[in-house]
């Protein structure tokens, strides 16, 4: 009995009816304003444009970690470098790597990020340094491709020197 009473208590929308009730909940929305969200928005607003830093020319240093980090990957480059470049496999000990590492760190945290303080030939090389990362980017590649079409070529010529040792020792096996 009670759910019965109850279901008939529960108001039924028809299509109309809802969208009737709806564009009057957005109308009431509309008409209506709230003042206290749009003092908090104003706060808030205020409050971010306060706590923005200020822009600076000066940009953080670099640490002697971060330093000796790009030594060693430098220096590790150059020995990929050299290595496709002479054709072998170019050894040097992490001892060594650390010990430039540790001579150049100093030099890379003095210049790192503070160009008013270089040398001028450093920053007139700055200037330049995107074009010279492309630069080294297209030798490298280009390295890289000369190395692998003389492997190939190499490759190839001592697989038809092969071939032709063995057509030869079949040929003098059936003249016997």
């Amino acid at each position: 009995m009670e759910l019965e009473e109850q279901a008939e208590s529960v108001p039924v929308f028809t299509d109309g009816m809802a969208a009737q009730t709806s564009q009057q909940s957005a109308t009431e929305t509309l008409e209506t304003s709230n003042d206290e969200l749009e003092e908090f928005i104003g706060r808030a607003e205020s409050q971010e444009r306060d706590n923005k830093p200020e822009k600076s020319d000066a940009v953080d240093k670099i640490t002697v970690a971060a330093a000796r980090v790009m030594v060693t990957n430098g220096a590790q480059g150059i020995m990929y470098v050299c290595g496709l470049i002479t054709r072998t496999n170019v050894q040097v000990t992490s001892t060594e790597i650390d010990l430039l590492s540790e001579d150049l760190a100093p030099l890379i945290v003095k210049y790192g990020k503070d160009f008013e303080n270089m040398p001028p030939w450093m920053k007139a090389v700055m200037k330049y340094r995107i074009e010279i990362i492309a630069l080294k980017g297209v030798c490298l590649f280009g390295v890289s491709v000369v190395s692998n079409i003389k492997a190939q070529k190499r490759a190839q010529a001592k697989e038809l020197a092969e071939e032709e040792k063995a057509k030869k020792a079949e040929a003098v096996s059936y003249d016997e």
